[in-house]
């Protein structure tokens, strides 16, 4: 039985923090924050949908135990599709700093078109891992077997978007610099920039998401 390795005494701890954690982030926005048409706020609550999706995945496949071949590949698929599904959600909130901070984009009324990019690329992604039958047991998970195949649907993808949030990260602090010696000014009629406190502070917590989402994939990554 898969359950008495020892280092599952390990794992299950760590996932049942992370959906604790994940489920009081989406509790404090369904319940407590007014303004559900901030699309920031949106996004980090589907981030943390997305990483908490994965975690019960997890568990409830490890439970069932991925000796079976019938879970090991359902384990592989809900991981590839929710790992994807979360890469997006933190390019999307760079995406919407940038329009909002460099293009003055506030008011953004297709944020349906996120759902279908954040769900529907990783749901190609499971269709094509499975039609190539690329996802078998690894060790103690079970994961994408072949090396090419595991550069294809996971490496690569992930690598653009690293490149795109740099890209976007690189302009967010050329525009602070900017901001700060006076060679670009807030227009305090919109509201989406209504003041350079709140200017500052949005940049100050993207870079601090920043870091905090790069020590995630780094951690949890392949």
């Amino acid at each position: 039985m898969v359950l008495s390795d020892p280092v599952y005494g390990l794992v299950y701890p760590f996932l049942l923090f992370s959906i604790i954690g994940l489920s009081l982030v989406m509790i404090s926005y369904v319940m407590f924050y007014r303004d559900k048409n901030d699309d920031l706020h949106k996004i980090i609550f589907y981030l943390a949908l997305s990483d908490w999706c994965r975690s019960v995945w997890w568990i409830l496949t490890f439970t069932l135990g991925i000796d079976h071949e019938y879970v090991c590949i359902a384990q592989a698929l809900g991981a590839q599709f929710f790992f994807v599904a979360s890469w997006f959600w933190p390019l999307f909130f760079a995406v919407r700093l940038y329009m909002a901070n460099i293009l003055d984009i506030v008011e953004f009324r297709k944020f349906w078109a996120f759902h279908v990019v954040a769900w529907g690329f990783p749901l190609l992604v499971c269709l094509l891992g499975y039609t190539l039958d690329v996802y078998g047991q690894i060790g103690l998970w079970c994961w994408v077997t072949d090396n090419f195949y595991q550069i294809v649907l996971n490496e690569f993808p992930l690598g653009a978007m690293i490149i795109i949030q740099t890209y976007i990260l690189i302009a967010i602090l050329y525009q602070m610099i900017r901001y700060r010696r006076g060679y670009v000014t807030i227009d305090h009629s919109n509201s989406g920039t209504a003041s350079s406190g709140r200017f500052m502070l949005l940049h100050g917590a993207s870079l601090c998401w920043y870091a905090c989402w790069g020590t995630h994939w780094t951690c949890t990554g392949r």
